[in-house]
C-alpha cells in the first residue's frame, strides 16, 4: 500500500492530485506553522546521518517509514527530502524526548518483522515491500509496537487531533508531517521543501491588501521565523502536563 500521505481511512479522491492531497493533510493537522512553533528553535541545520537521539541502525529504519508515509514523485519532493527525519530526531532528542523509549521500541519491533518476514533490513527492502510493512503497521498487525496514550508529547495534543489517539502510526505520521511543512529552523522544511509544494511564502509579518486578494499568487519569499529574530535556542522548555481527561 503506497500511502504517498494518505492514512487508511483518507485515501485520495479520483482526481485528488497528492499536490491537492499533502496541501489539505498540511493545513488539517496545523502542521504547516502552528505545531512547530510550540517547539523551540534548533541550534543550526543538522546532518541527516548524524543521528541526535538514534542509533544509525534506529535512523536507517525511521527515515525508511518516513519515505514511504510521504515520498517523493513527478511532482514535488518528498519527507526524506525535506529532512521530516532529521526533525524527528532532533525533537526525540529534545522537547518529545518523553516519546522517545516508545519510538525505539517500536523501531525495533519494525525491524524485526521486517526481518522475519521479508528477510532484510527494512531499509533494504524495495520500496513495494517497505509498504507491506507500513500497511502492518497502519493496521496494527506488528508484534510489539506500542501505543503512545499517555505519553506526553507538548506540541501533538490529542485534544487537538482526535483521529491520533496515541497509535504510533499516527503519531509518527504527524511527526512527519511537522518535519514536511513546519519552519525550516526546527530542522525540517529543507530547502523550503514543504512550503514550495503549498506554495506558502514564508513568514510575513504584514501582508498587504494586494497580496490578500482573491486569486493573487504571493512570490515565494523563503523566508522563515528567523529572518525577523527568531533565535536558534537549546531544548529547554519545561514540560507541559495535559489537563486532566485529555488522553496525553
Amino acid at each position: 500500500m503506497a500511502h504517498d500521505g494518505e492514512g487508511k481511512d483518507s485515501e485520495p479522491r479520483p482526481g485528488l492530485t497528492r499536490r491537492d492531497f499533502l496541501k489539505g493533510a498540511a493545513i488539517g493537522t496545523a502542521a504547516a506553522v502552528i505545531a512547530p512553533a510550540m517547539l523551540p528553535a534548533l541550534a543550526g541545520a543538522a546532518s541527516p546521518d548524524a543521528p541526535k537521539a538514534f542509533a544509525a541502525s534506529e535512523f536507517q529504519t525511521l527515515t525508511a517509514l518516513v519515505d514511504r508515509l510521504i515520498p517523493g514523485d513527478a511532482s514535488g519532493p518528498g519527507a526524506v527530502d525535506a529532512h521530516a527525519h532529521v526533525y524527528i530526531d532532533l525533537a526525540l532528542a529534545g522537547e518529545y524526548r518523553a516519546a522517545l523509549p516508545a519510538y525505539k521500541q517500536n523501531l525495533a519491533a519494525i525491524e524485526v518483522y521486517a526481518q522475519k518476514t521479508y528477510g532484510g533490513s527494512l531499509h533494504t527492502l524495495p520500496a513495494t515491500t517497505q509498504d507491506e510493512v507500513v500497511t502492518a503497521l497502519e493496521l496494527g498487525k506488528i508484534p510489539g509496537v506500542v501505543s503512545l496514550v499517555g505519553v506526553n508529547i507538548p506540541a501533538v495534543k490529542f485534544a487537538l487531533f482526535p483521529e491520533i489517539q496515541g497509535a504510533f502510526f499516527s503519531v509518527l505520521f504527524q511527526h512527519t508531517r511537522e518535519g514536511m511543512f513546519g519552519d525550516p529552523l526546527y530542522g525540517g522544511n529543507h530547502k523550503y521543501a514543504g512550503w514550495n509544494l503549498l506554495g506558502y511564502p514564508g513568514v510575513m509579518p504584514v501582508v498587504s491588501a494586494e497580496d490578500q486578494a482573491i486569486g493573487t499568487l504571493v512570490p515565494l519569499a523563503h523566508r522563515s521565523a528567523a529572518a525577523y529574530g527568531a533565535r536558534a535556542a537549546r531544548w529547554s522548555l519545561p514540560e507541559h502536563p495535559a489537563p486532566t481527561g485529555m488522553g496525553v
